[in-house]
């Protein structure tokens, strides 16, 4: 599993719900796309470990170097009865503990759909555990996104750690670090990441 974004690309995940289908395609770099990615980000910018400008040339370029030339990445996009409405990726295999990390969680288009990032994320668990064949899927998620922690626990995910964030500036916007302690002990933290977890002897295939 070197290179899981080339048996990805030889795979499909497709299903039906509620009479619509739904379909995770490999993400591309076209116009419509970037701009809808660029979107996207725009409108949920407090859920991103970093803050800045979205803007189509900086998507396009993110997607070009970070997702479509990359080997141990892959981002899907979540589609509807063909109309694109969010993505969702998968990052950081680590063979050593035979996990991979669901990165990139977005619901960009309003839809009349309950459940929907549910059922997709169902869907793509099964998938990584009975076709890519790895035992433990991770992702991390701020501890005040209540409505994904809810739906993640759903899922059968559990909260393994809270680590503290930091807030840091950068030159156009900020970040969301780790917190270190070990170098100031006066650091005000105000906001945690949860990482989370759900593995393969622990889960049951959903419809």
């Amino acid at each position: 599993m070197s290179d899981f974004s080339d048996f990805v690309s030889k795979s499909a995940i497709e299903f039906v719900k509620d009479g619509k289908f739904i379909e995770l395609s490999l993400c591309d770099d076209s116009s419509e796309t970037v701009r809808l990615i660029t979107k996207w980000r725009g409108d949920n910018i407090k859920w991103y470990d970093s803050d800045f400008l979205p803007t189509e040339f900086r998507t396009k370029k993110w997607l070009q170097n970070n997702i479509l030339n990359c080997a141990d990445s892959v981002l899907f996009l979540i589609l509807v009865d063909g109309k694109k409405i969010g993505h969702i990726g998968l990052d950081n295999y680590n063979p050593d503990l035979d996990s991979i990390y669901i990165v990139s969680v977005v619901k960009g288009e309003s839809i009349v759909f309950p459940g929907l990032m549910e059922h997709v994320g169902n869907k793509l668990i099964d998938w990584i555990f009975h076709k890519l064949n790895i035992s433990t899927i991770k992702l991390r998620v701020f501890s005040d996104n209540y409505k994904a922690i809810n739906m993640n626990e759903r899922m059968g995910m559990l909260t393994i750690n809270s680590v503290p964030m930091i807030k840091k500036r950068t030159f156009d916007g900020f970040v969301w670090e780790k917190c270190d302690f070990s170098y100031d002990n006066n650091l005000h933290i105000i906001r945690y990441m949860n990482d989370m977890e759900i593995k393969k002897s622990n889960r049951k295939v959903l419809g």
